[in-house]
Formats: C-alpha cells, sequence, structure tokens
C-alpha cells in the first residue's frame, strides 16, 4: 500500500527542494498555517552552515507557524528521513541520540478545514548559532512561495525571543 500522508513545511523544504531531494518532479504544495506553534532556528547544519528551523510550541494561542504542506507516500518519507537525521524504525523518538529531527502529528490549517499533518522537529532546539543568509533565503523563498505579501522572516531562538529579523534585500 502507498498512502500519502501530509507533510507540513515550514523551513527550507518547500516543493523545489522536496521535488530534488525525493526525486519526484509532481510534489505540489498547499499553503497552510499551524496554530500555538513558532518557527525558531537552533542547532548547527554542516550543509547550511549555520541553524537551522524547526517550531515550538507557544503559550501564545494566537501564534500561527506560516508554511505550506505536501502529500508525500511512505516511501518518499523513508527518503526525507534520511535529510532530517530521523530514523525511520523509530521516527517519533524524541531522543537526540536517535533522531535530530523528530516526526510529531499536527493540526495544520488549510483554507476553512483542519488536517493531521506530521511535522519534522528537532529534538535539541537549543540555540548555538545564527542562520545564514543562504539558508533565510531557502526559507523566505519557500514561504513566499504561499505567502505572496511575506516582507521579512522573524528568527526567533528556543526561548521564542527575537534575536533578529531577515529581509531578502538587504546585505
Amino acid at each position: 500500500m502507498n498512502n500519502k500522508h501530509p507533510i507540513f513545511c515550514y523551513g527550507s523544504n518547500g516543493t523545489g527542494q522536496l521535488k530534488l531531494r525525493l526525486r519526484n518532479p509532481n510534489i505540489i504544495g498547499t499553503k497552510c498555517e499551524l496554530s500555538g506553534y513558532q518557527r525558531i532556528f537552533c542547532g548547527y547544519s554542516r550543509k547550511w552552515g549555520g541553524a537551522v528551523a524547526s517550531i515550538i510550541k507557544t503559550n501564545n494561542e494566537q501564534g500561527t507557524c506560516k508554511g505550506s504542506f505536501v502529500m508525500l507516500c511512505d516511501e518518499e518519507i523513508r527518503m526525507l528521513d534520511k535529510f532530517e537525521g530521523c530514523d525511520s524504525d523509530s521516527p517519533f523518538s524524541n531522543d537526540p541520540n536517535v533522531n535530530v529531527y523528530r516526526r510529531e502529528f499536527v493540526e495544520i490549517a488549510v483554507q476553512e478545514k483542519t488536517v493531521r499533518a506530521i511535522a519534522y522537529i528537532k529534538n535539541n532546539p537549543k540555540w548555538t548559532c545564527a542562520p545564514t543568509k543562504k539558508y533565510l533565503n531557502a526559507c523566505f523563498t519557500h514561504l513566499k512561495e504561499f505567502w505572496e505579501d511575506l516582507e521579512s522572516l522573524p528568527v526567533y531562538d528556543q526561548k521564542n525571543q527575537l534575536v533578529s529579523v531577515f529581509k531578502p534585500n538587504e546585505k
């Protein structure tokens, strides 16, 4: 059986990056948001040379994380697990020695509906350094595809403290 599952995307994993990573040119993204969560930047990625995105629950029910979702089959999710440092045999483990990112079910808002989706969440959300402009631009480009009025991308740490604001046209 090759059922499709919704995957919530909030960082650099936009449709363009996923099409390349999963070798599927037919992946389609859809605008959505996740209430009660905040996008943060944490850890360190050798690929990107700085912090990468994750999400944390907030105390603010008004808070939302803008993103998109894609529909992936089981095989594509296992492929994505490798990029996310997620053990496909224990994908929901919150042990950082098992998974860099774990899978977690979240409820995303898509137009007027709520959809149960999988989000990849970093197991160690500690701020270690800032994300690079290249990485922030990849995140911004992904989000701008669905959120046309987006002008900047706030950079929060694991304490939900605003560290900076990325504006793509600034040097």
